[in-house]
């Protein structure tokens, strides 16, 4: 069986819907078993926070509260399928709106309980439009399978309560070929109190169901082709790559990369389960599948880049100083001696930062500027051979500097802001032309 996750950006409305349906009911005829997670529609979930501080600070909520109604009635109108339930879940989310701004307040339990109605919403929408479809759809209420403790905006999965009640609930419907659609985000303590996953929960929540179902694959549908060598806002040419492990991803994600963030599919790495990113609206597409395994035929893999960042030459002693400092030391990205003493990267450049970096340097000579930090990743990348490939191919560019790192494996470049892009294209180049010679 496979887990089938679809953001936000893919339920937006209802031809988005249309769309994800025909994609479900082709992967269920290749598949025994699929269980589809939804996201709330693009833009609910910021909108239910919203209208849940709104009341409880006392502000009017009432035409902002309306036009989320609508925007879910006119799906149902569009989808030519009842809203009864819709209407529902609306009236239970306008009592609790209700309640915070009758006391004033709204606790970390009650922003809970309404942001999590958006996930409620789009999914009966499209359980109803599948099963109006012709194909044997279920709803499941996410929070009866994944349990949670009580840390309410950032609940903990209770694992084993967890893999006790997904399979209790969604075995035997997916025995009988039923296709299961449910919620991301959300969950409950083992009393009933709904809770939400933080950000990201919804990726988190199809890769759990996976790992306590066994899932062959976890596919993640979003609006892009998968994993790119390179942001192809900064790199025309960038392309998808079909495969790419866990660690790269990983060490992307660190460095600036709108990639699938790995913490979020901890459980299905470590089922060793297969992540598959594919584009909602490019369905034919082959997207990336994310493994445990290197692909060796690409012995470097991608560019990532973040910026501005904040890049700090100065002693032995100033960089421990530096270092000490907690606002800074959350941030280092790299602290290496250098032949004329240290050089410190911080990955954040705002104003309290600078401040933070002056004080820490009193007493110690010091030169910071600004600069765009790039990273190099791939299984070879940290041969000495690739780490003189990539220095050879920058040395043009001068104030630049490159540093192989094991931990997270990559060569981590430096270079002035006015050079990122020039510098991220080189960078490119190298990663496509390594891969080429390799095949």
């Amino acid at each position: 069986m496979i887990v089938m996750k679809f953001g936000g950006t893919s339920v937006r409305n209802a031809d988005a819907l249309r769309q994800v349906a025909d994609i479900v009911v082709a992967q269920e005829k290749q598949h025994n078993g699929v269980v589809v997670v939804l996201s709330a529609t693009s833009g609910t979930t910021s909108a239910l926070l919203s209208l849940a501080s709104m009341a409880a600070s006392g502000r009017d909520y009432e035409s902002a509260f309306a036009e989320l109604a609508q925007h879910h009635l006119d799906i149902a109108r569009d989808l030519n399928i009842s809203a009864t339930t819709t209407e529902v879940f609306l009236d239970e989310c306008r009592q609790h709106l209700d309640a915070a701004a009758i006391l004033g307040e709204c606790t970390p339990q009650t922003f809970d309980a309404i942001a999590g109605y958006g996930e409620l919403l789009s999914t009966t929408l499209f359980a109803l439009f599948l099963a109006q479809s012709g194909a044997n759809a279920a709803w499941v209420d996410a929070r009866r399978c994944i349990v949670t403790d009580d840390s309410f905006q950032s609940a903990v999965v209770d694992t084993q309560q967890t893999l006790t009640a997904s399979n209790e609930i969604l075995q035997p419907l997916l025995a009988e070929n039923t296709v299961v659609v449910t919620q991301g985000f959300v969950g409950a303590t083992s009393t009933g109190i709904p809770t939400t996953l933080g950000r990201g929960g919804s990726d988190y929540s199809a890769a759990l169901l996976g790992s306590c179902l066994h899932a062959r694959e976890i596919q993640i549908w979003t609006d892009v082709s998968g994993v790119y060598t390179c942001d192809p806002r900064i790199v025309s040419s960038a392309i998808p790559l079909p495969t790419i492990s866990f660690q790269d991803i990983r060490t992307l994600a660190l460095y600036g990369a709108k990639v699938l963030h790995p913490e979020t599919v901890a459980p299905a790495v470590a089922e060793g389960i297969p992540v598959r990113v594919l584009n909602t609206f490019e369905p034919e597409a082959a997207g990336t599948i994310i493994s445990n395994n290197d692909d060796l035929s690409r012995p470097i893999t991608a560019v990532s880049m973040i910026r501005p960042c904040r890049r700090i030459h100065t002693d032995i002693v100033g960089a421990r100083a530096i270092e000490a400092v907690p606002v800074l030391q959350q941030n280092v990205a790299l602290s290496i001696e250098t032949r004329s003493g240290c050089m410190v990267v911080i990955h954040e450049a705002t104003i309290d930062v600078q401040l933070a970096i002056d004080v820490a340097s009193v007493g110690h000579a010091s030169i910071s500027e600004d600069v765009a930090c790039l990273v190099v990743c791939g299984p070879t990348v940290d041969t000495s051979a690739t780490v003189a490939a990539i220095a050879g191919c920058l040395r043009s560019v001068e104030k630049t500097t490159v540093t192989s790192l094991q931990h997270p494996r990559c060569v981590m470049v430096t270079a002035p802001l006015s050079e990122a892009n020039h510098v991220c294209e080189i960078l490119h180049e190298l990663v496509i032309s390594s891969s080429s010679e390799a095949s």
